[in-house]
């Protein structure tokens, strides 16, 4: 099965909209290494992560395919996919309703800020930290007063990881393979950052298909790593179904934690530093999150590996307003 037209005909939208943009420019970035580019999936959507947007992409119309309504979101305020999924599932007319964990921090800023102003009272209910156990129960008791059939409600796991969201994260490798066209260059390593792990096993499984040679380096930063390949395994059970045959080389794959701050979540001075010398030396902006731990990562381990080497950043920079006291002091 050609990958391009299966990518195609799932991301195809109503006629009152055109498809999502899929194509994102590919640079060299010599402040990481002379042997270093770099994919700008954060030029994808300003609001919105570029690999959340490829996503999206095919997940929209999936839902609008099997009539669904209500879109259940749940996850922490300060989360790159809560404020994207807000954002495109209001556009295209769904009701929304976000069970949001507080963060810790007093400020209020980045995304959770925009998640205030994007949603309503009526639409979120909030969680404590320390009483985040139970929202799956919460969820359960705002469910059995909706009038919506059970088909009509989409409870959206983290991280957006649904089959209707494959096929569009697999676009990135269709998107590399052409931005390689464009350079004249095949990449020998791939660099992709990971929190639930989905965007970077699309990916692997894409590159899969596509029977693309590189190594793929997964800079752990969810704590993806103990499932990471059984749900590997599983998401290539789900294209089997769908007619593709290609076959994972796990060998190329290797996962690696951040050098520093190794919890989720947690922003070290050195991440901080990162960022600041990336943006005043090559005018990109990173999100403290992921892909400054990426790209940190990505500098201490070029190399090691043979050239040339491709970083994926994966945008989500509305997190940096979220840390402007620190950035600034």
């Amino acid at each position: 099965m050609d990958l391009e037209g299966f990518i195609h005909q799932r991301c195809r939208l109503n006629s009152r909209s055109t498809p999502f943009n899929l194509h994102s420019r590919c640079h060299h970035l010599p402040f990481i290494d002379s042997g270093t580019y770099l994919k700008r999936d954060d030029e994808l959507s300003w609001g919105i992560p570029g690999t959340k947007w490829r996503k999206f992409a095919s997940l929209l119309p999936f839902l609008i395919s099997k009539k669904v309504r209500k879109i259940i979101l749940k996850g922490s305020e300060n989360a790159n996919n809560i404020c994207g999924a807000i954002q495109i599932f209001k556009e295209f007319g769904f009701e929304v309703h976000a069970f949001l964990k507080k963060g810790y921090g007093k400020d209020l800023g980045g995304n959770a800020m925009l998640n205030q102003l994007l949603l309503a009272e009526s639409e979120v209910t909030w969680f404590r930290p320390r009483d985040v156990k139970g929202i799956d129960q919460e969820i359960d008791r705002y469910l059995s007063k909706q009038k919506c059939s059970d088909d009509e409600i989409l409870i959206l796991p983290e991280g957006s990881s649904h089959t209707g969201s494959l096929p569009g994260a697999m676009s990135l490798a269709l998107d590399i393979q052409k931005n390689e066209e464009q350079l004249g260059i095949t990449f020998s390593t791939i660099f992709v950052d990971a929190g639930t792990g989905f965007a970077a096993q699309a990916l692997i499984l894409g590159l899969g298909i596509l029977e693309h040679p590189a190594k793929i380096c997964v800079i752990d930063i969810g704590g993806c790593e103990e499932n990471f390949f059984q749900r590997l395994d599983d998401w290539g059970e789900v294209l089997k179904g769908w007619g593709f045959s290609g076959t994972v080389a796990k060998e190329k794959v290797r996962i690696f934690k951040p050098e520093s701050s190794k919890s989720f979540g947690s922003v070290s001075r050195q991440d901080l530093d990162f960022i600041h010398q990336l943006a005043k030396k090559s005018g990109i902006l990173c999100d403290p999150i992921y892909s400054a731990k990426c790209l940190s990562m990505v500098k201490s381990l070029a190399t090691h590996f043979s050239p040339p080497h491709l970083a994926i950043h994966s945008g989500g920079q509305t997190s940096l307003f979220g840390f402007t006291s620190k950035l600034l002091s």
